[in-house]
């Protein structure tokens, strides 16, 4: 496994993720790259999602997981939804695919399965309210408070923590993000810069698909 770095002064290698200036064709090339079970990080539109992104430090603020049929699962305010992969063609929302290595295909179907469970999941907005202000004290502060995690006896969800938490559960080895020094160890919410650091710390889980 990659080294385990610890602080809270650890962020994704911000310079490598910015692509603010990518073009709809480069992102329409992009999308046809993606498979069954990849994540998509994505911006999304609006001031609000801005200012999110930038007093949490986190580059992105939503992940979807494609499913078959180029269709995606969005856990998202007010319940969950499935959308054509397309919609995130717009330049705006600066897509970046990212890769669990599975092991065999027997991860990648049971990954999917457990996420097609959310399909009438209700959004978590408390833990998402909360996060957030607990994510900006940690990153900006280092002021640390821990919030209880999200598990499978919760009824409301949040996009990070549910997909986390198929991923543990479909494919054993991604356990070892517990070992990590990760947002969603440290305050108890999981953050989608999470996705990043797992993929640079841990190539063997996750792989940025450019």
């Amino acid at each position: 496994m990659g080294s385990i770095v610890l602080g809270k002064e650890y962020f994704p290698k911000k310079n490598r993720y910015l692509v603010d200036n990518i073009n709809r064709n480069a992102i329409i090339s992009r999308l046809k790259r993606i498979q069954p079970g990849d994540l998509l990080l994505v911006k999304t539109p609006g001031t609000i999602y801005k200012i999110g992104r930038k007093i949490t430090k986190n580059i992105y603020d939503h992940i979807a997981v494609v499913l078959y049929d180029d269709e995606t699962l969005n856990i998202v305010v007010p319940k969950t939804i499935i959308r054509p992969t397309t919609i995130f063609s717009k330049p705006n929302r600066i897509p970046l695919i990212v890769r669990p290595k599975w092991k065999n295909t027997s991860q990648l179907k049971s990954f999917i399965i457990e996420m097609t469970k959310f399909k009438s999941s209700i959004y978590n907005k408390k833990k998402t309210i909360i996060g957030i202000l607990l994510s900006t004290l940690y990153s900006r502060l280092g002021i640390k408070f821990r919030m209880k995690k999200l598990d499978e006896t919760s009824r409301r969800w949040i996009c990070t923590e549910a997909i986390l938490i198929c991923l543990m559960k479909a494919f054993p080895e991604f356990k070892a993000i517990t070992r990590l020094k990760l947002d969603y160890n440290s305050i108890g919410f999981a953050t989608t810069n999470d996705f990043l650091r797992i993929s640079e710390q841990f190539p063997e889980l996750l792989n940025v698909v450019y």
